[in-house]
């Protein structure tokens, strides 16, 4: 269920999310820029007819604009992104030529493919719905127009980028979403995923990721690098292949900070120099739930762990299960570091794809019967289904 926010100013700037130390804990603010128009309350909004662009529609929901090309595209966005209440919809696939900076608005993919080189599609979702694309990425640099930097505690900025959106926040939802990668950087120290790099207070839900990400170092993750405060992680998979030299990587979620990972399932290729750590899930957990979610696929560190590497004080992981796909492979623990105060119950190693590598109290070791059993409990948007060797998602 989406959160109802209610629409403020149009900004020049990206919103920015400070994280600030106070009586020894985080707290989250956003900073807000100058308005665009001083005294105005509403951005422009489009005119029925508007001959700006060759976009069919006026940009209602009855009527969204229509948009096949990059030209139609870049004229579109160049004049409506940040008003909150225009709605979108592609009728063809291309190559996107230029950043979105911040887009307020609803895009319905249509099942079309939205294919860059070198940049994001949108550096800021802010009260966005984003549904129904799928983005194929070929990624050597990142150049700064397509870098969006945050805040944190200690003062410093971190960058955050991803194919579709570098960042996500305020009630933004991404939804039944693919993203497929060829991504190759070098030193790019930041918050790096296939589909999103950060979020704040939105939800990514039944979104898949696939592909290749080799980097030098950084924090990766197969789906979104940060889940921050009231973030949820729901209904989706990956496949991705990470590799780095010095990277901090989980399989889902790097850094799932008070926010949900649920329902959800890795099949990744992680690997790291031994002197950092991998997630099969999340790399980092602190203050979240991680529930009804396996991973089997590949972990090469000697930092690595099945579900998360460390679960910090009120920390649950719930109905977790995590397994090796090679048989050879040295036996790893489920969570390396549980602090005081996290809960790790119900969770099992796997012996193979569809099997425990022990018996449950119920007495069964199969994850099939299992992940059905709680799916209906969580959410039935997917449910979980054999087909194979592998558990997937099925609508």
């Amino acid at each position: 269920m989406r959160s109802k926010t209610t629409p403020f100013l149009c900004l020049t700037a990206i919103v920015l999310t400070m994280v600030v130390a106070s009586c020894g804990k985080e707290e989250f603010r956003t900073v807000k820029k100058d308005a665009a128009t001083p005294g105005s309350n509403e951005p422009p909004k489009p005119v029925p007819g508007d001959t700006v662009t060759t976009a069919t529609g006026d940009g209602s929901p009855e009527s969204p604009f229509c948009i096949a090309t990059a030209n139609e595209w870049t004229k579109v966005m160049s004049q409506y992104a940040k008003d909150t209440a225009i709605y979108y919809k592609l009728t063809g696939s291309f190559e996107v030529e230029t950043v979105v900076d911040t887009f307020r608005g609803t895009l319905d993919g249509n099942g079309m493919t939205l294919s860059v080189t070198n940049q994001a599609i949108f550096k800021v979702l802010d009260r966005a719905m984003v549904h129904d694309v799928s983005v194929s990425a070929s990624v050597s640099c990142i150049p700064e127009t397509s870098k969006v930097y945050i805040f944190n505690a200690a003062g410093s900025r971190d960058l955050y980028y991803a194919p579709l959106a570098c960042y996500a926040q305020e009630g933004t939802t991404i939804m039944r979403c693919r993203s497929h990668v060829n991504i190759r950087l070098g030193d790019e120290w930041g918050y790096i995923a296939p589909l999103c790099g950060g979020t704040l207070r939105s939800y990514i839900d039944q979104c898949a990721t696939s592909g290749r990400i080799t980097a030098q170092r950084g924090f990766y993750a197969g789906i979104v690098s940060l889940a921050d405060t009231q973030s949820v992680v729901r209904n989706s998979q990956t496949d991705v292949v990470i590799s780095g030299s010095e990277c901090q990587i989980g399989g889902i979620v790097y850094l799932l900070r008070l926010s949900r990972l649920e329902n959800s399932y890795s099949t990744a290729s992680l690997s790291t120099s031994d002197s950092y750590n991998l997630g099969g899930l999340a790399c980092f957990c602190r203050e979240a739930i991680v529930d009804n979610c396996y991973f089997f696929g590949s972990l090469a560190s000697e930092g690595a762990s099945l579900l998360c590497y460390q679960a910090s004080k009120d920390c649950h992981v719930h109905h977790c299960y995590g397994g090796i796909n090679d048989p050879d492979a040295t036996l790893l623990p489920l969570v390396t570091r549980a602090s005081l105060g996290s809960i790790v119950e119900e969770c099992y190693r796997m012996r193979t794809a569809t099997t425990l590598a022990e018996a449950t109290p119920q007495g069964t070791t199969s994850l099939l019967s299992l992940l059905q059993g709680r799916a209906s409990a969580i959410d039935k948007a997917l449910s979980w289904q054999s087909s194979g060797g592998l558990i997937t998602f099925s609508d």
